[in-house]
């Protein structure tokens, strides 16, 4: 790969582990923003939030490996409105969508890192 190819996937990686670290953010302060008063809603998604921002954050100095457990929190964020019994609409969806967000950006992040980009 030439160098200006190499600083390119490089800019491409980390901009996909930036947009973790952005929904990360908005995972934290979400359930304030959402009005939520439940108590295990709000610290669910601090929570998760806080663990989002650390895998994103590590992944920069890591081999992309640590990357990997987005997924489960993934998982963990779309369940966790009907495992926890949450029925607020706002609350659902943003934990929905949110799930989606963070493993597309960590499967872009991953699927750059490991891509062949030879010429």
């Amino acid at each position: 790969m030439n160098t200006i190819g190499a600083k390119t996937h490089t800019s491409s990686v980390a901009g996909a582990a930036w947009v973790n670290v952005i929904l990360g953010a908005w995972l934290v302060v979400s359930p304030f923003v959402l009005g939520l008063s439940r108590n295990a809603a709000v610290w669910n998604n601090v929570v998760v939030g806080i663990a989002v921002l650390a895998v994103a954050l590590i992944s920069f100095w890591g081999s992309g490996a640590v990357q990997a457990l987005i997924v489960p929190l993934g998982i963990w964020l779309f369940a966790s409105p009907f495992v926890l019994g949450f029925v607020k609409p706002a609350f659902i969806w943003n934990n929905v969508i949110m799930a989606f967000a963070v493993i597309t950006a960590a499967a872009m992040s991953d699927g750059l890192r490991a891509g062949n980009h030879s010429d």
